[in-house]
């Protein structure tokens, strides 16, 4: 925090723009403790509460009427038996939070149960507390991105984006998209709902062959993908600066993407 204070009081940033967890709820924690015109591109609690505890994006996306997966929330007293009562195998288990304060450096990770005896094994391991970790049934298909600029809830900009290869979970290759509307209205709606002003990359799941999708969680901060929108002249960093520190509500541009 001293560290902190001292460099933007000598430099006179005129934004700060953290890109991951780590770094920015630290930054949220203290943002009433550095120097007056210190500028921030952090959300504000709204929005931290409302997108990053998954299980608290999951309800706000039901409000909304944004498809999600059935799900359990642990409770105290729960065992296997409540779990398997309201999912069936496979199941993922989460919990709601990738990272929090103070274990800045321990990620939470996802994963797959397959039986009773690997969610009984998961259990044992991770002993988990009431309220902080959820069971969700698994939604085959492909995994895509629609990345917004928002400003008091509206959406100034978007850019969809899918996964043009899967390896456990994560991806490397991806390619730009038309936005689909139907994904695209259903962002609309959520930010709307808690007038999000920031970055986000609302991540989804796709079944080609049906054509359902559901939403898996939201990334309220710059995201991994974020050189592809860039590379085809959606510079979303740069649009944001201007919002944030010009007041500047750029208008929104078309980008190439495969028919």
């Amino acid at each position: 925090l001293e560290a902190m204070r001292k460099l933007l009081d000598q430099e006179q940033f005129d934004l700060v723009l953290p890109c991951e967890e780590r770094s920015l709820l630290p930054l949220h924690r203290h943002r009433d403790e550095f120097p007056p015109a210190t500028r921030l591109a952090i959300p504000d609690q709204g929005a931290l509460e409302a997108f990053f505890d998954k299980y608290q994006t999951r309800s706000l996306a039901r409000q909304c009427d944004v498809p999600v997966a059935r799900a359990h929330l642990w409770q105290a007293g729960d065992g296997a038996a409540e779990v398997e009562q309201a999912l069936s195998y496979p199941m993922v288990a989460k919990h709601r939070h990738s990272y929090s304060w103070p274990d800045l450096y321990v990620r939470t990770q996802v994963a797959m149960l397959h039986d009773r005896r690997e969610l009984d094994d998961w259990l044992a391991r991770h002993r988990p507390e009431g309220g902080k970790v959820y069971f969700e049934a698994v939604f085959t298909g492909k995994g895509l991105g629609v990345s917004v600029l928002c400003h008091e809830g509206e959406v100034l900009q978007a850019f969809e984006h899918h996964r043009a290869h899967e390896l456990s979970g994560s991806s490397y290759y991806r390619k730009s998209m038309p936005l689909e509307p139907g994904r695209l209205e259903a962002v609309r709606r959520m930010v709307a709902a808690i007038r999000y002003t920031g970055l986000a990359m609302f991540e989804f799941k796709l079944d080609e062959r049906s054509g359902d999708w559901i939403l898996l969680e939201v990334n309220a901060r710059p995201w991994g993908s974020l050189p592809l929108p860039v590379a085809w002249g959606v510079d979303f960093p740069y649009r944001l600066y201007r919002l944030l520190c010009r007041g500047e509500r750029t208008t929104a541009v078309r980008y190439p993407s495969p028919r």
